[in-house]
């Protein structure tokens, strides 16, 4: 016998689909023998999806929101520092006016990445990726110049490189991954 609705195979006797649930022939009625009656005074609810695909859970991307901590760090950590005749000077993103950018950028990646949004943490990375690149070309010019023996990089332009490019690769794999697991469910 066969379901009238899907037209899977149906085992004599049955009054069901075990495919879809329809009734077969002899029971029009809808419910299935068997079936617990829905009694609201207790609160019983039955669970007519359970075949249904689960939704995945969006995870927090803990190592993107790490990477624009690192990035938005670097606004305050000296960029680049110069020393002459004994005497040192650095600069911080914030003096040059660039710290407000990777502030936003880094608080960005970490909200994104908090709230599992990892193609949103990709795209930010992006812009810090490419924020990164601007940064390395405006330090090269100033490396390269005749100022260049006395210009070295510090701490804060490796947190906004490595930062920068450390967001992109977060976001990236958080998608990967949310792709396996939705493969695999």
């Amino acid at each position: 016998m066969f379901c009238p609705k899907c037209g899977s195979e149906v085992e004599a006797g049955k009054n069901f689909c075990g495919k879809c649930g329809s009734p077969i022939n002899g029971n029009q009625s809808g419910i299935a023998p068997n079936t617990p009656q829905i009694n609201n005074q207790q609160g019983f609810v039955p669970q007519p999806f359970m075949n249904m695909p689960q939704t995945i859970q969006k995870q927090k991307n803990i190592p993107a929101a790490v990477s624009g901590a690192v990035f938005a760090l670097g606004s305050f950590l000296p960029f680049i520092s110069a020393s002459v005749l004994g005497f040192s000077q650095s600069i911080t993103l914030m003096k040059g006016g660039d710290g407000i950018i990777s502030l936003i950028l880094g608080g960005l990646a970490i909200l994104f990445a908090l709230l599992g949004k990892n193609v949103a943490v990709t795209v930010v990375g992006a812009f810090s990726a490419v924020f990164s690149l601007f940064e390395i070309g405006n330090v090269g010019n100033a490396v390269s110049s005749e100022y260049g023996a006395i210009v070295k990089k510090e701490i804060g332009y490796w947190c906004i490189v490595l930062g920068g490019l450390a967001i992109l690769a977060c976001g990236i794999y958080g998608i990967i991954s949310n792709k396996k697991k939705q493969v695999n469910q």
